[in-house]
């Protein structure tokens, strides 16, 4: 699609090419606008009709027809009011596709728990069939109006680069630079009996001014109250630059594996003790890394990725729960997929090596993680 086109404009020119009655159309315009950015429709028809003008009656069959026209659509799939629903409308587009359809509108459940024997018996085929069809229901795009989404870049607020000295350098690029006007401080100050005087080139205008100001009390103040506002606003952005560079310093210090050689050297590292270290209360640490990310030598992160909790090894050492996780999914990546690992047998291979972990946290982790179960993993 092109950059400059929402999902919503790329539907909405397509509209005036289908040859439908007025009233389906105007229906079928609004039913867009109540689509997600994903092209779903999430509110039900009846919700569309309440938003319609008073005067335009529409019944249940007309607000069908609208849908069923917004359904006709590119890409494929959007209008859908569920996963379900989005498949089977792509599949419109295909021939020969007949069994694919009904796994998917007869044994839905099962293949979301990956049951392939179970619905191989139910239509007396081969799993190898079963395995054939999935995998083309697999090239189908469960968000077909994602294409459409614009891209938002993120800024880091921070770069950190290694010095020539294996040092690193930390450089504040995401706060803007204010200052205050040279000439209109010259002024005021000159005004209050500074010692200051004003730039070369600007006397005949600076007298001038500060003549008007002097004359008029109101005025005086008035630049005064400005001035002063304008320095705090100035001493403000100083002080929380200085902050954000401090609690890098720190982050960086504590995170010297993770700069040199990735994510799953992260260690353990909580804001409170940043903020133990700085003499700072933690939620100044909080505030200051809101919203805020790091540009680093292995990538652009959010700084709160690099806060991890950690859990001790049999020998006392601390792991951090993102060395963990990482620990976690390559046992995954490397495991028999015809065979692969409960969730109990690798805690019991993570226990081997010293880290002492329950069953349910390594659910739990692998659940974060978005790695599904082993029953869902397995190949057959």
């Amino acid at each position: 699609p092109d950059d400059s086109s929402s999902l919503y404009d790329h539907l909405l020119a397509q509209l005036p090419l289908i040859e439908v009655p007025e009233k389906i159309r105007r229906i079928a315009e609004q039913i867009i606008y109540f689509l997600n950015e994903d092209g779903y429709l999430e509110e039900p028809l009846e919700e569309v009709a309440k938003s319609l003008s008073p005067e335009m009656e529409v019944t249940e069959e007309e607000l069908e027809k609208a849908l069923r026209c917004v359904q006709s659509l590119e890409p494929k799939g959007v209008g859908a009011r569920d996963l379900k629903e989005c498949l089977l409308l792509q599949l419109e587009e295909y021939e020969g596709v007949d069994f694919e359809r009904i796994l998917i509108e007869h044994h839905w459940e099962d293949l979301l728990k990956n049951l392939l024997p179970k619905i191989a018996r139910e239509r007396g085929v081969s799993v190898e069939r079963v395995k054939r069809a999935l995998e083309v229901i697999r090239q189908l795009d469960p968000w077909p109006g994602r294409a459409f989404k614009r891209v938002e870049y993120i800024r880091p607020d921070v770069v950190v680069e290694e010095g020539e000295d294996g040092d690193y350098e930390i450089q504040i690029v995401g706060t803007p630079e204010v200052g205050i006007n040279e000439s209109y401080r010259d002024i005021l100050e000159e005004v209050l009996k500074s010692k200051r005087k004003g730039k070369e080139g600007k006397e005949e205008e600076a007298e001038e001014l500060q003549r008007e100001i002097r004359e008029d009390p109101e005025k005086k103040k008035f630049l005064k109250e400005k001035y002063l506002k304008a320095r705090e606003l100035v001493d403000a952005l100083e002080k929380r630059h200085s902050t954000l560079k401090k609690i890098t310093a720190v982050i960086v210090d504590r995170q010297k594996d993770f700069l040199r050689y990735g994510i799953s050297k992260l260690r353990p590292l909580t804001m409170q003790e940043v903020a133990d270290e700085l003499g700072l209360h933690v939620s100044t640490v909080s505030r200051a890394l809101s919203e805020k990310y790091i540009q680093t030598p292995q990538g652009i992160f959010s700084f709160h990725v690099l806060f991890s909790r950690g859990r001790f090894r049999e020998d006392g050492t601390l792991e951090s729960t993102q060395e963990v996780k990482e620990k976690i999914r390559r046992l995954i990546e490397r495991e028999d997929k015809k065979n692969p690992l409960s969730d109990g047998e690798i805690a019991e291979i993570l226990r081997k090596e010293g880290l002492p972990i329950s069953r349910r946290t390594v659910t739990k982790y692998r659940n974060q993680m978005g790695i599904p179960s082993a029953r869902k993993r397995k190949e057959f």
